[in-house]
């Protein structure tokens, strides 16, 4: 698909009706992971060239009722020892929406975001992204809906969701539904969750915590997770965070105790390298944000990460276990001890002009005794991306 795409659609938007706007937009994103496994006995690195495109109608007459529709495709060339591709084409938002003193009403498929994206998110990083069909009614203080996953891949097809959010001048409170059914059995999750944020002095204190309970595959779930952290402005244009991350996990008789991170936009929480999801985990990490100038954002950070329980597995942004040379990251019996390691990352997030932005990542991974034992070596595992993205 020619990137002269979107230029055409702005043109052709001149001619359509004023209660009608044309919008496009593409995304490109080279990706490059050497060591993926941590074993150089292994030629296991990876190339992506990820491309995603969208062209959509935004429809607004006069009075309360709006709606929008939007295609998406995107495209996947992959370079490994067995090189491949994928492409998706989808439907990726068609939605009609009510909007009247301070209420609105939105119907069909259509993005949701639940507070920080801890649980509930839009995963915009992904290359399909994330959308629900879902009915959802909001005000100033409350936030309720109810559907399925629209597009995500893979898709939980038979996952629903339903949630309740209270808003108030002490944070945010959620309590989620999920009910999802496969081969094993069925899974009936509630979450309890408390989001805060709040200014004292010059520090901001930030708190997000959840509790969960219901039924996992046939065992009774009972399952945690927060996130503590404080930050300063060095000066007009310098941030420094300090963050602590921690979820439940590991087996039990009985009791499935491994935090389900839901469906979330883990990866601008836990490192760029995506090696980490909220559940079974510690992470400890410090980052700096600096703007030297208007048009450009540079961040570092640093993490070290341990698992909560040594006998669980190490989890990785999707949700699913990291994979070593011999299969999933795992220890049943405890016996390879907890530490996962540290992560340094650097990230540049370049903004050329309203419309277009260009932004570059790099990780470097040094494993812990965790993961050198279960990968029968350790080496470092080096993360790159360079991505171009453009609005219409």
């Amino acid at each position: 698909m020619p990137l002269t795409l979107p230029v055409g659609l702005a043109i052709a938007a001149q001619a359509v009706a004023p209660q009608v706007q044309i919008e496009a937009e593409a995304r490109l994103r080279f990706e490059r992971r050497l060591d993926r496994d941590f074993n150089r006995a292994r030629s296991d690195n990876r190339s992506d060239l990820f491309q995603r495109y969208r062209v959509g109608l935004r429809w607004k007459p006069e009075g309360p009722w709006s709606g929008v529709v939007q295609y998406q495709y995107a495209h996947n060339q992959a370079w490994t020892r067995r090189n491949g591709s994928d492409e998706s084409s989808d439907l990726f938002l068609a939605n009609v929406q009510w909007q009247k003193d301070g209420k609105t009403v939105t119907a069909g498929r259509q993005r949701i975001i639940l507070g920080s994206e801890r649980l509930i998110g839009a995963l915009e990083w992904v290359n399909t992204a994330r959308t629900f069909d879902a009915v959802r009614y909001q005000d100033a203080s409350w936030d309720l809906f109810a559907g399925r996953i629209g597009v995500q891949s893979p898709l939980p097809g038979a996952a629903r969701l339903g949630a309740a959010s209270y808003r108030s001048k002490w944070g945010q409170t959620s309590l989620i539904f999920k009910h999802d059914k496969s081969s094993a059995g069925s899974v009936d999750l509630w979450t309890l969750a408390h989001a805060y944020r709040k200014m004292y002095g010059e520090i901001e204190f930030d708190f997000e915590g959840a509790y969960q309970f219901g039924s996992n595959l046939g065992r009774t779930h009972q399952a945690w997770a927060y996130h503590l952290q404080v930050a300063k402005n060095l000066d007009p244009k310098t941030n420094i965070q300090l963050e602590w991350n921690s979820a439940s996990g590991g087996p039990s008789t009985g009791t499935s105790r491994t935090f389900d991170n839901l469906y979330p936009t883990n990866h601008k929480f836990y490192g760029v390298m995506d090696l980490f999801a909220w559940r079974n985990m510690n992470q400890l990490q410090l980052t700096v944000t600096h703007k030297p100038r208007k048009d450009l954002d540079l961040k570092g950070r640093l993490s070290t990460a341990w698992l909560q329980d040594a006998r669980d597995a190490w989890y990785s942004a999707g949700g699913r276990p990291n994979v070593g040379p011999s299969g999933a990251f795992r220890d049943a019996t405890g016996n390879s001890g907890r530490n996962i390691g540290w992560e340094f990352d650097l990230e540049a997030n370049w903004r050329r002009n309203a419309r277009e932005s260009v932004s570059a990542g790099l990780g470097i991974f040094n494993p812990g005794g965790f993961v050198k034992k279960l990968a029968n070596d350790g080496r470092v595992q080096v993360f790159f991306y360079l991505q171009y993205g453009i609005r219409f």
